[in-house]
């Protein structure tokens, strides 16, 4: 989790939230702070760690400038706002579609085997399909992710099916999560849209326990 530091002024935070400073301005020099402390950042540029609690995450917030500062814990609060609805349901749909990319990809298991689902082995899997079709004599020699074999047209169709139906579970878990990220959406529930869980629901891919 990235870590966040506001300067600290007369008990008051000023700025924006930031990244650990690399280099302090301490009157004409400027000094590598990379590794210090958290206690040398405060006693030679008054930088204070923002508190994790606050829950600012500069995906979903703007910082609007400024803050609290609580002396006992030694932590600031920044002073922030929700991005607006329209940027952030359309960050949660790129991500879900990422989502759906990497398990679309991953692979799956067929009779002890690893079958490779990226999209240059699916147009492998059809076009294997397709000529046993028209031979269904042919015998396939395929190099599937666990190793060769050879495929008969029964044990191309049934890869094809399964690859088939793998990739549309993917996209039936996709529709199915973008259609509640909508709803959450239409709902103007921001807190529920940020916290909604896009990983789960989806088909099993090789490897997986």
């Amino acid at each position: 989790m990235q870590v966040y530091y506001m300067r600290v002024v007369e008990g008051s935070a000023i700025g924006f939230p930031q990244p650990r400073p690399h280099v302090l301005t301490i009157g004409e020099a400027r000094v590598p702070c990379a590794h210090m402390s958290d206690d040398d950042l405060w006693q030679l540029g008054q930088w204070r760690r923002v508190d994790a609690a606050a829950g600012y995450d500069p995906i979903w917030h703007i910082a609007i400038g400024g803050g609290s500062y609580d002396p006992e814990s030694g932590m600031v609060t920044p002073a922030f706002e929700y991005r607006p609805l329209e940027l952030i349901i359309e960050r949660r749909l790129a991500d879900l579609a990422l989502q759906r990319y990497k398990v679309e990809i991953a692979g799956i298991e067929l009779n002890d085997a690893v079958i490779r689902t990226d999209e240059g082995s699916q147009a492998k899997v059809n076009g294997a399909y397709a000529m046993v079709q028209l031979n269904p004599a042919l015998v396939i020699d395929w190099k599937a992710a666990s190793g060769w074999t050879q495929l008969d047209a029964a044990a191309m169709t049934a890869i094809a099916a399964a690859v088939g139906a793998h990739v549309q579970a993917c996209y039936s878990a996709e529709r199915a999560h973008g259609e509640a990220l909508e709803a959450l959406a239409s709902n103007e529930d921001i807190e529920g849209l940020i916290a909604y869980d896009i990983t789960d629901g989806w088909p099993p891919t090789a490897g997986q326990e």
